[in-house]
């Protein structure tokens, strides 16, 4: 038969029926075949890769302490191979008669790491769609930096490495040195064929009266896509205390006097000269001259401006150790604790005996410089063979 003159239409309607009726036997029973096997076929690509890429996202790690941050994004999944396994007993009738074993190699990155994965996970068909018996298992990883540690994250972070360095030697003199410091980094290196990094971390700290520096040489390790510190070394002065800022010339204004008995406001109108000519940051050694007013007298019944004895001490030279919370002075109500500070007493005299104790910072104020005079007279008055004067002057330094 010639199918080019072949004409429906001529047909009887008993064969029309019938064609039709094969045609659709034919469309079903292709549409089923079909069905079989992709259903045999197990999970297509586009759902492995879909349910795949959203659990190893998942599982990737957030940034580091100092990490740049970045969101993590899968580059690339490929599936190795995916095995048909039968399911038997009951969970045939939840899962039916086969679940798939897929391994595939994940790629992800965040712009400053990236991780291979190899990955292994089964597939079922649950509810009409292909799901993960659980999550996928990671067979193994590798992991490479494509930059180094964050600036930004270092100087937030630096404490880290005092801390290691304190660490090493079972103190915290580091800590607390440059607790209130920020840190500067530089050097700041990343080589990326040998996966390390490394950077100098420097701190300053510095007050009206000291300075100190530490440089800080740190070495990074990048593991499990986060960078660690390593190692830290701090330069040999790191803990060192610098006082040269206290040398030169301190003049101190009267501020309050106290006494055995009555007052001697004999110092109100004079000055308190401290030269201080070298200090050994080493040793605390300082040296230099003090010179202000002596009160050579008795103790006063009442409280006086000034008293016959009233004397200028002339320019004392003095040797003397800084002491960190120092207590200068002797009158009790009057002590003061002082960050750093000394004291010196004079070798005595007919009159009697002076000291001298200053000292700078304190709780309360960290710029305070306080000087106090202190006066032994050896003058009796009635039953009494000696009287205490002290004199208490706030320090500023000469420009």
């Amino acid at each position: 038969m010639d199918i080019k003159r072949f004409n429906f239409k001529d047909m009887s309607r008993r064969a029309k029926v019938a064609l039709v009726g094969f045609i659709a036997a034919v469309v079903i029973a292709f549409v089923a075949a079909f069905g079989l096997f992709a259903g045999a076929n197990g999970p297509s690509r586009a759902i492995m890769d879909q349910v795949i890429e959203s659990e190893v996202a998942d599982t990737l790690p957030s940034a580091g302490v100092y990490d740049a941050e970045g969101t993590w994004e899968i580059t690339s999944v490929k599936i190795i191979s995916k095995e048909r396994h039968a399911v038997e007993g009951m969970l045939a009738s939840q899962f039916g008669d086969a679940y798939y074993a897929v391994a595939a190699q994940v790629k992800a990155s965040n712009g400053s790491a990236e991780v291979e994965r190899s990955i292994s996970c089964d597939f079922v068909k649950y509810e009409g769609t292909w799901q993960l018996v659980s999550s996928p298992r990671t067979e193994s990883e590798t992991w490479h930096a494509l930059a180094g540690p964050d600036k930004k994250k270092l100087m937030e972070h630096a404490g880290d490495a005092l801390r290691m360095v304190d660490s090493a030697k079972r103190t915290n003199e580091l800590q607390m040195l440059y607790k209130d410091c920020k840190a500067s980094v530089e050097d700041l290196t990343f080589d990326e064929e040998k996966q390390t990094a490394s950077a100098q971390l420097v701190f300053k700290r510095e007050n009206a009266f000291s300075t100190a520096g530490a440089t800080i040489d740190v070495d990074f390790e990048f593991g499990n896509g986060q960078w660690g510190i390593k190692s830290a070394k701090a330069n040999g002065d790191a803990a060192k205390l610098s006082y040269d800022k206290l040398v030169g010339t301190w003049r101190g204004a009267f501020q309050s006097t106290a006494a055995d008995d009555g007052n001697c406001f004999g110092a109100q109108n004079a000055e308190l000269v401290l030269k201080i000519a070298s200090v050994d940051s080493e040793s605390g050694k300082v040296e230099g001259t003090f010179q202000g007013l002596a009160h050579n007298h008795a103790y006063l019944d009442d409280d006086a401006n000034g008293c016959e004895g009233d004397s200028d001490t002339g320019e004392i030279a003095f040797v003397a150790t800084l002491n960190e919370s120092e207590v200068i002075g002797k009158n009790y109500e009057g002590m003061l604790t002082m960050t750093i500070g000394t004291g010196f007493t004079a070798p005595e005299t007919a009159h009697g005996k002076v000291r001298i104790s200053f000292g700078f910072g304190t709780r309360e104020d960290e710029n305070a410089a306080v000087a106090k005079l202190t006066t032994q007279a050896n003058i009796k008055k009635g039953y009494r063979s000696s009287s205490m004067f002290e004199d208490t002057y706030t320090l500023t330094k000469e420009k």
